[in-house]
């Protein structure tokens, strides 16, 4: 699938991880600034804020481990998600876009945690 194709259409978790991964293999600079700014580089990625409360760290693989991680319960949302909700960023976007958008970046995990 093109890219334009794939811009085209509602983006999933999946689709994120495949850009951001080709995206640290052709440009070592773009994965050394996601080291260094997970949350800011992910912001320009994906073209929207994410909540302020949000946190995102890159947790990177090592060839004898692997990261696997539970999402939480989608039942389980705080007042603030829930404020969110409402304000138009809802765990959902969270979840799909922030906390897994580089998961597989290359060689880096993403563990996403709320303050």
């Amino acid at each position: 699938m093109t890219e334009q194709k794939q811009e085209e259409k509602t983006m999933t978790r999946s689709d994120y991880e495949q850009l951001v991964s080709k995206k640290t293999w052709e440009d070592p600079k773009f994965l050394e600034e996601l080291r260094r700014d997970p949350k800011g580089v992910l912001e320009k990625f994906v073209e929207k804020p994410l909540p302020a409360s949000l946190e995102v760290v890159l947790v990177e693989d090592q060839p004898n481990k692997i990261y696997f991680r539970i999402l939480r319960n989608p039942a389980e949302l705080s007042d603030e998600e829930l404020d969110g909700i409402a304000g138009g960023w809802d765990s959902h976007d969270t979840t799909n876009v922030a906390s897994t958008v580089a998961s597989t970046v290359a060689t880096v995990g993403v563990v996403v945690a709320c303050a």
